[in-house]
């Protein structure tokens, strides 16, 4: 059961991606279209938004993978396998998530495209 959140999490993370890439893509694109930087200006917004929302997947997954390797045996006091608290996720957690390479790199990315856009607009 453990495996099966941590896959929905990596799941999820995934779908975040593709959204934060199609829409902001469109919305720069719009931006570019009719010279008009505000549709950056929401890209970079929505490329924010989505950026903590995969960061918090991905802080949630950790959890989930540290519960998994208490359960198996391995990192900590052991935990019930059918055992589904992982914990409540900080501010450090999600901090940490947030300038995770797979969370920075494509969301980061996606941001000062959409602030060099909406400047040169």
């Amino acid at each position: 059961m453990i495996q099966a959140v941590i896959d929905r999490m990596g799941r999820n993370s995934f779908l975040l991606k593709g959204w934060s890439v199609t829409l902001v893509a469109a919305l720069i694109g719009l931006a570019a279209d009719k010279s008009n930087g505000d549709f950056a200006i929401i890209a970079a917004a929505v490329a924010g938004v989505l950026r903590s929302l995969d960061a918090y997947y991905l802080a949630v997954e950790r959890k989930y993978r540290k519960l998994y390797a208490r359960a198996i045996g391995g990192d900590g006091a052991p935990v019930p396998a059918w055992s589904l608290s992982a914990g409540d996720i900080g501010r450090a957690d999600l901090l940490s998530a947030m300038v995770s390479p797979t969370v920075l790199l494509l969301h980061g990315s996606a941001i000062v495209c959409a602030v060099v856009v909406a400047i040169s607009s």
